[in-house]
């Protein structure tokens, strides 16, 4: 007997398999120094000195991003204990969170409920947003709040009685700058840009700038600075001049500053982070890519079609929705190829509206056989979450020098019993990752600071001390110590314990 079945993913479905995909594994993998390790130890210093919403590290103030990660990282580790899974636990919400953004942009975007439901399941499923779940950051809550803003705006757009989306869109926005501050903001020239396109009536009907939602908007955003501002004196300096101006403007941070990193950095994930659905795509339009570029290679034809004026009127012809997608992916990707600070995780958010592309490619060419559209994608997306899965379980068999939780085990391999009062770390850097293991803050020792260091050798009476270093450091470390004499025994990679006798 013949039957066909149409594969479908309603919301629901997607959200449960990412939510067990998400889960599993989660901690297997150690955090990884720098990043993960600094959010991580950040947050668990600031559950410690209950500094709620002052972010502390190593005893000082660390203002660089708002608490609300940190809180959100705090969350699970005062419920079930300082680990690497509770540490990581906000990510599964905040995944979760973004795959309901993308239904809903899709949804009103297109108003197919379809699209919707493509959209979310090509966002849950491809590379680079399964990888950003495994990662402490505030880059997916930041793309989970920024894709329900855009989601809003149009769900907005597309109802008689916008102002509740309206509100809705801007208390998103301002939680988006309550985790990560200013990047915030790029998602907002799209949304202007589209507002301003619609035609008169409609933005007459559509309050965008309603003076409530504004006052919504600065409570959620700014109350926070407002106070720590009032409480800390050249704060706001600190924020404006180092946070914003010299991160973009100046190599301080030591983040890929040189423009050919956007090739190295960008190009790689724009074009492979969306896989497998973006090579489906391509593969399933690869006929019509190459009639394209045949028809315009031919005879001269590409010079009138790449010639200003019909680019223009080209573009004038775009519809609204258009103009918001050129608007909401290239503009923020131009500021950060502008930027001399870059890092993969900067462009997330653009996956968002990559996804709801992708999907609504996908159901162009399957327009009349959705029933083969839906088996493909179901063997996609649950092929890409057995992907992951595996993934994760199995990348603690591969150790580096940068996952602080195998760093951790070998010192304790090397001296067990160890009491964290007994251990340093020699270098530039303290090794937040290493410290959240230990719970423990661990005193770090620079080769000029022989006195600091002496004074760390005498204090907590008889014994031997410890300290974490690199071979390349052991020359700097035998003569700051001299006449005393360490031992030295590897750890893991490019790590070294050495043994110094104590005072007696």
């Amino acid at each position: 007997m013949a039957f066909s079945i149409t594969f479908k993913w309603p919301l629901a479905k997607t959200l449960s398999c990412a939510f067990v995909a998400g889960c599993l594994f989660l901690g297997s993998r150690g955090l990884y120094q720098t990043t993960e390790g600094r959010y991580a130890e950040c947050a668990r210093q600031m559950m410690v000195t209950r500094h709620w919403l002052d972010p502390v590290l190593n005893g000082k103030p660390h203002w660089t991003k708002p608490p609300l990660t940190y809180l959100a990282i705090m969350g699970p580790m005062r419920v079930a204990g300082v680990n690497t899974w509770t540490a990581r636990a906000y990510l599964v919400p905040s995944l979760l969170l973004a795959i309901c953004g993308v239904w809903l942009l899709g949804r009103h975007l297109g108003q197919d409920p379809r699209l919707g439901e493509l959209s979310a399941l090509v966002f849950a499923t491809s590379f680079f947003p399964l990888a950003a779940g495994t990662g402490v950051s505030t880059d997916l809550p930041l793309t989970a709040f920024l894709i329900l803003a855009q989601a809003f705006f149009w769900r907005a757009v597309r109802q008689m009685r916008p102002l509740p989306s309206v509100y809705a869109m801007w208390f998103f926005m301002g939680l988006a700058f309550m985790t990560k501050g200013p990047p915030s903001l790029l998602a907002l020239p799209g949304i202007v840009a589209a507002w301003c396109l619609l035609p008169r009536e409609q933005r007459k009907a559509l309050p965008l700038f309603s003076p409530g939602a504004l006052v919504l908007y600065v409570i959620t955003a700014g109350t926070w600075y407002a106070w720590e501002v009032f409480r800390n004196p050249g704060l706001l300096h600190y924020w404006v001049h180092d946070e914003v101006i010299n991160r973009s403007t100046t190599d301080e941070f030591r983040r890929n500053p040189q423009f050919y990193m956007n090739f190295a950095i960008y190009l790689p994930v724009l074009l492979f982070g969306c896989w497998p659905w973006g090579g489906w795509l391509i593969y399933l339009q690869r006929k019509a890519g190459f009639r394209w570029l045949t028809s315009v290679s031919a005879g001269g034809a590409w010079r009138k079609a790449l010639s200003p004026s019909v680019l223009a009127a080209g573009v004038r012809r775009w519809p609204v929705e258009t103009h918001w997608s050129a608007w909401a992916f290239g503009f923020p990707l131009l500021v950060f190829c502008l930027s001399r600070s870059k890092l993969p995780l900067y462009v997330l958010p653009l996956f968002g509206p990559l996804a709801v592309f992708i999907a609504a490619g996908l159901l162009r060419v399957f327009g009349g056989n959705p029933a083969r559209l839906w088996k493909g994608a179901t063997v996609l997306a649950l092929t890409c979450w057995t992907i992951s899965v595996v993934a994760k379980g199995v990348l603690p068999f591969f150790p580096g020098d940068r996952d602080m939780k195998v760093l951790h085990a070998a010192v304790l391999g090397q001296a067990p019993g160890l009491q964290p009062d007994r251990l340093g770390v020699y270098g530039n850097k303290p090794l937040n990752g290493l410290q959240f293991y230990f719970q423990k803050e661990l005193p770090v020792f620079k080769a000029g600071d022989a006195v600091a260091f002496q004074q760390w050798l005498k204090s907590g009476g008889s014994g031997e001390k410890y300290l974490i270093l690199k071979p390349g450091q052991t020359s700097r470390l035998k003569k700051g110590i001299a006449p005393v004499h360490a031992e030295f025994s590897p750890l893991v990679d490019k790590w070294l314990l050495a043994r110094v006798p104590g005072a007696s």
